[in-house]
């Protein structure tokens, strides 16, 4: 009966979030791995969360008319970004799911020094700046810098992932106002 409630689960699960769920779905196939609603309840949460991380309230990119990238959560903010859903997760089972899907390539850590690590969805591409005074986080398309980064990488003799592999670090505009 605890796998027929399971199964029941996972297909509620995948109903809700539709063409997201077949993405993860397929990918986890692809390493041989179930889709499982806590999986896909971390992907649908992070889908969700709004695009411009810690105090910026604009929705679309800095200077530009095109949506911003979905934002970047904490595993507690996850978790209770997941409670918003109605799917019940603890902690340790959002922490799973974010190790999972970090492990296939779907999401990525962003560490900022001592602050709990951000996870952010892969798709789309993109690349992130830091405020190192307030710990705001922007998400810079990566069709926007990519020259730049093909540049730092040769010139390091280095080979990038696609996503999340260049950090900025300095200071946001409010930040820049307030502490000249």
């Amino acid at each position: 009966m605890g796998e027929h409630a399971s199964a029941i689960r996972v297909a509620e699960v995948m109903d809700r979030f539709g063409e997201l769920s077949l993405r993860v779905r397929n990918r986890l196939w692809e390493h041989r791995l179930r889709a499982t609603p806590s999986r896909i309840a971390v992907m649908a949460a992070l889908a969700r969360a709004p695009g411009l991380d810690r105090r910026d309230t604009e929705t679309t990119a800095p200077g530009t008319d095109t949506p911003s990238i979905p934002g970047h959560l904490t595993v507690p903010g996850l978790q209770r970004a997941i409670e918003t859903l109605d799917i019940p997760l603890d902690g340790v089972t959002v922490y799973r799911a974010v190790t999972t899907l970090t492990d296939v390539d779907l999401i990525h850590p962003v560490t900022i020094r001592d602050r709990a690590s951000r996870y952010g969805l892969n798709h789309p591409r993109h690349h992130h700046a830091v405020c190192d005074t307030c710990g705001t986080l922007r998400s810079l398309p990566a069709d926007d810098v990519t020259d730049l980064l093909t540049s730092a990488a040769d010139l390091a003799r280095f080979s990038l992932p696609d996503c999340g592999a260049l950090t900025l670090h300095g200071r946001c505009t409010p930040c820049q106002s307030n502490h000249g």
